[in-house]
């Protein structure tokens, strides 16, 4: 089935990104129970794949720290999507960041994910950039010598396998933004597993920029064939004057041509104002849900309210 999986992935350039090859399925599975693949197949072929967490309640949800959902398939979608659900034994499923084409999606919250075409190498990459009118390339070069000349010559390592510095990146991610959803050692041993994971269709890499003896910036993400994958960025808040982050990022692009990638996957969201500076185009993503029965959608929304009634009930006991 792997095989069949990472043909599939291979014939439609909608699930290039590596977080959608079996690879990334199974690492995530060695550190997360409940993890399921629903699979579609007739007259001896395998046509679609969805890989799931099946959570409470028979709810299917997004892989654990995948920026992207879908239905995995070669070309157009022909599935009855709440049957299919309905045949798994599946009650809803709670997409995010859906990037499946094909299905028919009624009501749900639409993203932009930037993307960064390297087809054509990195000097013709920047050279357009400069006359779409961007100015972060030049603006990054300039933060490079800066860095250079005050701290000390810069260096960059596309690939290091190294657990110090993977540890480092939680260091630097939990003085920023704090810990929040999943355990740091579940975070820690999928990051790890998909560290020592190098096959054609996943493989994790580890890549940093220092400043003389200094680590300044660090960054874990995927790749395959031809896709790298922006994932787990961090910098050291040492240096936040000089923004290693993008340094490094500029680094990574300028290095990926030579490994055979022609695009640059820099995730969803929009908020951060380098993506906008620096992708080359967008598509979108869906968030919402889709139940195998219209009585479902009703008894979820009767339990949250029953739980808003709860927990005020709570809180006005407490405070009596």
């Amino acid at each position: 089935m792997a095989d069949a999986w990472s043909r599939t992935v291979s014939e439609n350039p909608s699930f290039a990104s590596p977080l959608f090859s079996p690879e990334y399925t199974l690492a995530v599975a060695s550190v997360i129970p409940n993890i399921h693949v629903a699979v579609q197949y007739a007259s001896g072929t395998y046509l679609s794949f969805m890989p799931f967490e099946l959570c409470r309640f028979g709810i299917a949800k997004k892989l654990f720290l995948a920026d992207y959902d879908g239905i995995i398939h070669g070309g157009q979608l022909d599935l009855n999507v709440p049957l299919f659900l309905e045949k798994c034994g599946l009650r809803a499923w709670d997409f995010k960041f859906l990037r499946s084409p094909y299905i028919p999606i009624a009501h749900g919250r639409v993203q932009e994910y930037s993307v960064i075409d390297l087809k054509d190498g990195f000097d013709a990459y920047v050279e357009a950039r400069q006359r779409a009118g961007s100015k972060q390339v030049r603006d990054s070069r300039a933060s490079e010598r800066k860095l250079s000349r005050e701290i000390g010559p810069v260096r960059f390592e596309q690939s290091v396998f190294s657990g110090k510095l993977l540890s480092t990146i939680f260091e630097w991610k939990t003085m920023k933004y704090g810990r929040s959803g999943r355990s740091t050692e579940q975070v820690a041993a999928l990051l790890l597993r998909l560290m020592e994971t190098q096959s054609t269709g996943c493989s994790g890499v580890l890549s940093a920029l220092y400043a003389a003896d200094s680590v300044v910036a660090l960054h874990f993400g995927l790749r395959s064939q031809t896709t790298w994958q922006y994932w787990w960025p961090a910098y050291s808040p040492e240096f936040t004057e000089y923004s290693p982050g993008i340094i490094l990022l500029l680094k990574m692009l300028e290095s990926a041509p030579a490994l055979g990638i022609t695009s640059f996957d820099l995730g969803v969201g929009t908020e951060y104002l380098y993506k906008r500076r620096l992708r080359t185009g967008f598509g979108h993503v869906t968030s919402g849900s889709i139940a195998v029965s219209p009585v479902i959608p009703a008894f979820r929304s009767m339990k949250r309210v029953a739980n808003v009634l709860l927990s005020s009930r709570k809180w006005g006991n407490s405070s009596g």
